[in-house]
Protein backbone atom coordinates (compact mmCIF):
# COMPACT_ATOMS: atom_id res chain seq x y z
CA UNK A 1 0.00 0.00 0.00
CA UNK A 2 1.27 3.49 -0.83
CA UNK A 3 1.54 6.00 1.74
CA UNK A 4 0.34 9.34 0.54
CA UNK A 5 3.84 11.31 -0.53
CA UNK A 6 4.81 8.10 -2.58
CA UNK A 7 3.80 8.21 -6.51
CA UNK A 8 0.51 6.95 -7.63
CA UNK A 9 0.15 3.29 -9.67
CA UNK A 10 -1.97 4.08 -12.66
CA UNK A 11 -3.15 1.50 -15.42
CA UNK A 12 -3.77 2.88 -19.45
CA UNK A 13 -7.72 1.77 -20.43
CA UNK A 14 -8.75 1.91 -23.53
CA UNK A 15 -12.04 4.31 -24.35
CA UNK A 16 -14.90 3.41 -23.29
CA UNK A 17 -13.76 0.73 -21.27
CA UNK A 18 -11.70 3.11 -19.06
CA UNK A 19 -14.77 5.78 -18.71
CA UNK A 20 -16.95 3.08 -17.32
CA UNK A 21 -14.18 1.98 -14.46
CA UNK A 22 -14.49 5.32 -13.51
CA UNK A 23 -17.89 5.68 -13.15
CA UNK A 24 -18.16 2.14 -11.44
CA UNK A 25 -20.17 0.43 -13.98
CA UNK A 26 -17.22 -2.19 -15.03
CA UNK A 27 -15.36 -3.77 -12.15
CA UNK A 28 -13.63 -5.81 -13.58
CA UNK A 29 -10.66 -4.96 -15.52
CA UNK A 30 -9.40 -7.71 -18.20
CA UNK A 31 -5.25 -8.46 -18.34
CA UNK A 32 -2.97 -11.15 -19.49
CA UNK A 33 -1.12 -10.92 -16.39
CA UNK A 34 -2.11 -10.66 -12.95
CA UNK A 35 -0.04 -7.99 -10.22
CA UNK A 36 0.60 -8.62 -6.67
CA UNK A 37 -0.31 -4.99 -6.17
CA UNK A 38 -3.42 -3.98 -4.13
CA UNK A 39 -4.70 -0.34 -2.94
CA UNK A 40 -5.77 2.90 -4.74
CA UNK A 41 -4.81 3.03 -8.74
CA UNK A 42 -5.25 6.41 -11.48
CA UNK A 43 -7.48 5.31 -14.33
CA UNK A 44 -5.96 6.49 -17.34
CA UNK A 45 -7.63 6.92 -20.71
CA UNK A 46 -4.91 5.77 -23.79
CA UNK A 47 -6.03 7.77 -26.92
CA UNK A 48 -7.15 4.79 -29.22
CA UNK A 49 -10.93 5.86 -30.15
CA UNK A 50 -11.55 2.66 -32.40
CA UNK A 51 -13.78 0.97 -30.13
CA UNK A 52 -15.49 4.18 -29.07
CA UNK A 53 -16.03 4.64 -32.67
CA UNK A 54 -16.92 0.94 -32.99
CA UNK A 55 -19.64 0.86 -30.66
CA UNK A 56 -21.66 4.14 -31.94
CA UNK A 57 -21.50 2.99 -35.26
CA UNK A 58 -23.23 -0.15 -34.85
CA UNK A 59 -25.00 0.33 -31.79
CA UNK A 60 -26.14 3.66 -32.96
CA UNK A 61 -24.86 5.46 -29.96
CA UNK A 62 -24.05 9.49 -29.61
CA UNK A 63 -20.35 10.23 -28.59
CA UNK A 64 -21.28 13.99 -26.58
CA UNK A 65 -17.81 15.67 -26.73
CA UNK A 66 -15.90 15.36 -23.76
CA UNK A 67 -17.66 12.22 -22.55
CA UNK A 68 -14.62 10.20 -23.19
CA UNK A 69 -11.49 11.93 -22.47
CA UNK A 70 -8.44 10.43 -24.14
CA UNK A 71 -4.69 10.36 -23.07
CA UNK A 72 -5.45 11.88 -19.88
CA UNK A 73 -5.84 10.65 -15.81
CA UNK A 74 -9.86 10.41 -15.92
CA UNK A 75 -9.90 8.78 -12.38
CA UNK A 76 -9.31 7.13 -9.52
CA UNK A 77 -10.38 3.27 -8.04
CA UNK A 78 -9.37 0.71 -5.88
CA UNK A 79 -7.52 -2.55 -6.88
CA UNK A 80 -9.02 -5.09 -4.45
CA UNK A 81 -7.92 -8.56 -5.84
CA UNK A 82 -7.11 -9.99 -8.98
CA UNK A 83 -7.75 -14.03 -10.22
CA UNK A 84 -8.00 -16.01 -12.90
CA UNK A 85 -11.25 -16.24 -14.94
CA UNK A 86 -13.60 -18.71 -13.08
CA UNK A 87 -17.24 -19.47 -13.10
CA UNK A 88 -17.39 -17.58 -10.09
CA UNK A 89 -16.48 -14.54 -11.72
CA UNK A 90 -18.92 -15.03 -14.69
CA UNK A 91 -21.90 -13.68 -12.90
CA UNK A 92 -19.69 -10.24 -13.42
CA UNK A 93 -20.54 -8.94 -16.78
CA UNK A 94 -17.10 -7.12 -17.72
CA UNK A 95 -15.25 -10.30 -16.74
CA UNK A 96 -13.55 -11.92 -19.19
CA UNK A 97 -10.09 -12.42 -18.25
CA UNK A 98 -7.50 -14.77 -18.16
CA UNK A 99 -6.65 -12.66 -14.97
CA UNK A 100 -9.50 -10.58 -13.81
CA UNK A 101 -8.25 -7.41 -11.77
CA UNK A 102 -11.35 -6.27 -9.63
CA UNK A 103 -12.06 -3.19 -8.89
CA UNK A 104 -13.87 -0.92 -6.15
CA UNK A 105 -14.85 2.38 -5.15
CA UNK A 106 -14.34 4.06 -8.23
CA UNK A 107 -14.43 8.06 -8.65
CA UNK A 108 -14.23 9.97 -12.17
CA UNK A 109 -11.93 13.04 -11.69
CA UNK A 110 -13.66 16.50 -12.10
CA UNK A 111 -10.95 17.65 -14.36
CA UNK A 112 -8.89 15.21 -16.53
CA UNK A 113 -5.25 15.51 -16.59
CA UNK A 114 -3.50 15.15 -20.13
CA UNK A 115 -0.67 12.37 -19.70
CA UNK A 116 0.93 9.75 -21.54
CA UNK A 117 -0.03 6.65 -20.55
CA UNK A 118 2.46 3.54 -20.23
CA UNK A 119 1.88 -0.38 -20.50
CA UNK A 120 0.89 -2.61 -17.50
CA UNK A 121 0.97 -0.93 -14.23
CA UNK A 122 3.14 1.67 -13.78
CA UNK A 123 4.01 4.86 -11.45
CA UNK A 124 3.03 8.08 -12.13
CA UNK A 125 5.46 11.54 -12.01
CA UNK A 126 5.30 13.44 -8.12
CA UNK A 127 3.49 16.05 -10.09
CA UNK A 128 0.89 14.01 -11.82
CA UNK A 129 -0.05 12.24 -8.28
CA UNK A 130 -0.16 15.31 -6.34
CA UNK A 131 -2.29 16.32 -8.64
CA UNK A 132 -4.57 14.07 -8.63
CA UNK A 133 -4.77 13.47 -5.04
CA UNK A 134 -6.05 17.14 -4.79
CA UNK A 135 -8.53 16.38 -6.82
CA UNK A 136 -9.80 13.31 -4.50
CA UNK A 137 -11.24 15.35 -1.23
CA UNK A 138 -15.19 14.66 -1.05
CA UNK A 139 -14.97 13.07 -4.39
CA UNK A 140 -17.91 11.67 -5.09
CA UNK A 141 -19.16 7.96 -7.16
CA UNK A 142 -20.50 9.30 -10.30
CA UNK A 143 -24.09 9.62 -11.65
CA UNK A 144 -25.21 8.33 -14.66
CA UNK A 145 -27.50 10.16 -16.97
CA UNK A 146 -29.88 7.98 -19.78
CA UNK A 147 -27.15 8.15 -22.33
CA UNK A 148 -24.55 7.08 -19.66
CA UNK A 149 -26.55 3.91 -19.33
CA UNK A 150 -27.13 3.49 -22.94
CA UNK A 151 -23.47 3.18 -23.06
CA UNK A 152 -22.80 1.33 -20.36
CA UNK A 153 -25.02 -1.54 -21.29
CA UNK A 154 -23.57 -1.55 -24.74
CA UNK A 155 -20.22 -2.57 -23.11
CA UNK A 156 -22.34 -5.58 -21.05
CA UNK A 157 -23.40 -7.25 -24.39
CA UNK A 158 -24.02 -10.71 -22.95
CA UNK A 159 -23.24 -12.92 -26.47
CA UNK A 160 -20.54 -11.09 -26.60
CA UNK A 161 -19.15 -11.86 -23.07
CA UNK A 162 -19.69 -15.88 -23.30
CA UNK A 163 -18.07 -16.03 -26.78
CA UNK A 164 -15.03 -14.26 -25.23
CA UNK A 165 -14.56 -15.75 -22.86
CA UNK A 166 -14.88 -19.23 -24.45
CA UNK A 167 -11.74 -18.07 -25.96
CA UNK A 168 -10.00 -17.06 -23.17
CA UNK A 169 -10.65 -20.69 -21.29
CA UNK A 170 -9.71 -22.46 -24.53
CA UNK A 171 -6.17 -20.37 -24.14
CA UNK A 172 -6.15 -21.51 -20.57
CA UNK A 173 -6.70 -24.87 -21.85
CA UNK A 174 -10.01 -25.46 -19.66
CA UNK A 175 -12.19 -27.01 -22.53
CA UNK A 176 -15.42 -28.34 -20.32
CA UNK A 177 -15.18 -24.14 -19.14
CA UNK A 178 -14.72 -23.49 -23.04
CA UNK A 179 -17.51 -25.58 -24.26
CA UNK A 180 -19.85 -24.57 -21.08
CA UNK A 181 -19.44 -20.74 -22.28
CA UNK A 182 -20.12 -21.63 -25.87
CA UNK A 183 -23.25 -22.96 -24.91
CA UNK A 184 -24.49 -20.05 -23.28
CA UNK A 185 -23.38 -18.02 -26.90
CA UNK A 186 -25.13 -20.56 -28.82
CA UNK A 187 -28.02 -20.61 -26.50
CA UNK A 188 -28.60 -16.80 -27.22
CA UNK A 189 -27.81 -16.49 -30.84
CA UNK A 190 -26.91 -19.46 -32.91
CA UNK A 191 -26.55 -17.79 -36.39
CA UNK A 192 -22.65 -17.63 -36.06
CA UNK A 193 -22.28 -21.11 -37.51
CA UNK A 194 -18.18 -21.23 -36.60
CA UNK A 195 -19.48 -21.42 -33.40
CA UNK A 196 -20.94 -24.81 -33.60
CA UNK A 197 -17.46 -25.65 -35.36
CA UNK A 198 -15.38 -24.33 -31.53
CA UNK A 199 -17.70 -26.59 -29.81
CA UNK A 200 -16.89 -29.88 -31.36
CA UNK A 201 -13.18 -28.84 -30.99
CA UNK A 202 -13.73 -28.09 -27.16
CA UNK A 203 -15.66 -31.46 -26.79
CA UNK A 204 -12.65 -33.18 -28.65
CA UNK A 205 -10.12 -31.96 -26.38
CA UNK A 206 -11.95 -32.21 -23.44
CA UNK A 207 -12.89 -35.63 -24.33
CA UNK A 208 -16.58 -35.57 -23.00
CA UNK A 209 -19.47 -35.60 -25.47
CA UNK A 210 -17.86 -36.82 -28.61
CA UNK A 211 -21.07 -37.67 -30.34
CA UNK A 212 -22.46 -34.19 -29.91
CA UNK A 213 -19.34 -33.25 -31.15
CA UNK A 214 -19.53 -34.82 -34.35
CA UNK A 215 -23.81 -33.26 -34.56
CA UNK A 216 -21.55 -29.94 -33.87
CA UNK A 217 -18.91 -31.53 -37.03
CA UNK A 218 -21.99 -31.84 -38.96
CA UNK A 219 -23.98 -28.42 -39.00
CA UNK A 220 -20.68 -26.77 -39.70
CA UNK A 221 -20.38 -28.88 -42.58
CA UNK A 222 -23.36 -28.93 -44.14
CA UNK A 223 -22.87 -25.00 -44.07
CA UNK A 224 -19.69 -25.13 -45.38
CA UNK A 225 -19.17 -28.06 -47.36
CA UNK A 226 -15.89 -26.65 -48.62
CA UNK A 227 -13.87 -26.62 -45.38
CA UNK A 228 -10.95 -29.01 -44.73
CA UNK A 229 -10.19 -28.09 -41.31
CA UNK A 230 -13.60 -29.54 -40.49
CA UNK A 231 -13.70 -32.91 -42.27
CA UNK A 232 -10.29 -33.05 -40.66
CA UNK A 233 -11.89 -32.26 -37.06
CA UNK A 234 -14.44 -34.95 -37.80
CA UNK A 235 -11.87 -37.02 -38.54
CA UNK A 236 -10.08 -37.08 -35.47
CA UNK A 237 -13.25 -37.28 -33.40
CA UNK A 238 -14.45 -40.39 -35.30
CA UNK A 239 -11.18 -41.60 -34.85
CA UNK A 240 -11.02 -41.07 -31.13
CA UNK A 241 -14.82 -42.92 -30.84
CA UNK A 242 -13.40 -45.99 -32.89
CA UNK A 243 -14.88 -44.98 -36.13
CA UNK A 244 -11.91 -46.12 -38.06
CA UNK A 245 -13.68 -46.16 -41.70
CA UNK A 246 -15.36 -42.97 -41.33
CA UNK A 247 -12.34 -41.11 -39.73
CA UNK A 248 -10.05 -42.09 -43.09
CA UNK A 249 -13.41 -41.06 -45.39
CA UNK A 250 -13.23 -37.65 -43.64
CA UNK A 251 -9.16 -37.82 -44.34
CA UNK A 252 -9.12 -38.27 -47.72
CA UNK A 253 -12.26 -35.28 -48.41
CA UNK A 254 -10.46 -33.46 -46.50
CA UNK A 255 -7.38 -33.95 -48.51
CA UNK A 256 -8.96 -33.74 -51.81
CA UNK A 257 -10.00 -30.03 -50.53
CA UNK A 258 -6.94 -28.59 -49.25
CA UNK A 259 -3.82 -31.15 -50.67
CA UNK A 260 -1.36 -31.74 -47.90
CA UNK A 261 -3.34 -31.15 -44.89
CA UNK A 262 -2.64 -34.44 -43.41
CA UNK A 263 0.80 -33.81 -42.80
CA UNK A 264 -0.23 -30.46 -41.58
CA UNK A 265 -2.59 -31.76 -39.02
CA UNK A 266 0.24 -34.26 -38.05
CA UNK A 267 3.02 -31.89 -37.20
CA UNK A 268 3.12 -30.70 -33.64
CA UNK A 269 1.89 -27.15 -32.95
CA UNK A 270 4.26 -24.61 -30.80
CA UNK A 271 2.90 -21.53 -31.46
CA UNK A 272 1.54 -19.74 -28.30
CA UNK A 273 -0.83 -17.05 -29.33
CA UNK A 274 -0.43 -14.17 -26.75
CA UNK A 275 -3.31 -12.52 -25.08
CA UNK A 276 -3.13 -8.53 -25.51
CA UNK A 277 -2.37 -7.17 -22.23
CA UNK A 278 -5.04 -4.35 -23.09
CA UNK A 279 -8.91 -4.64 -22.48
CA UNK A 280 -9.57 -7.69 -24.59
CA UNK A 281 -13.22 -5.82 -25.05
Amino acid sequence: MPTPTEPMRCLSIRQPFAWAVCVGDKTVENRSRGTNYRGPIAIHAATSQKQVKYLAKERGLRVVPGLFPYGAIIGVAELVGVAEMNAGLESNPHAVGPMCWQLANARMLPSALPSKGKLNLYSLTEDESDQVRKQLPGLEPHDLTPLNRLWAAALANEYEKWVNRAVVYDKLERPDDWVRCLDRAIAIDGSDIGLFHDRALGRFHSGMNLELAITDCNRFINARPRDAEAYMLRSEIHRKIGNVARAEADEVRAEQLEPGIRERWAEPDDADDEIDDEDDE
